[in-house]
């Protein structure tokens, strides 16, 4: 699950990137179309849906990292014992 965690928020922020970019080539090139301020919104609107998961995946991927850095250095309580002996 980390790993796909790990390459879903960048895919996400990547299509962030290029939808809230893409948001204002309308406003540029389609002027005095009647759509032209819809298809900004739109745009915008999948760019901001886009930079939430990306949020969310990113924040879910630093816990796991710490969580499994705590796990590695935290010492092992049958490190010097043997358990199988009676």
């Amino acid at each position: 699950m980390l790993e796909l965690v790990r390459r879903i928020w960048i895919t996400f922020l990547s299509v962030f990137a290029v939808l809230a970019v893409g948001g204002c080539a309308p406003l540029y090139y389609l002027d005095g179309k009647k759509y032209q301020l819809l298809l900004s919104i739109v745009l915008w609107s999948l760019a901001l849906i886009c930079l939430v998961v990306a949020i969310i995946a990113l924040t879910n991927d630093i816990k796991d990292t710490r969580k499994k850095d705590k796990e590695a250095k935290a010492p092992s309580i049958y490190e010097d014992h043997d358990v199988l002996a009676i």
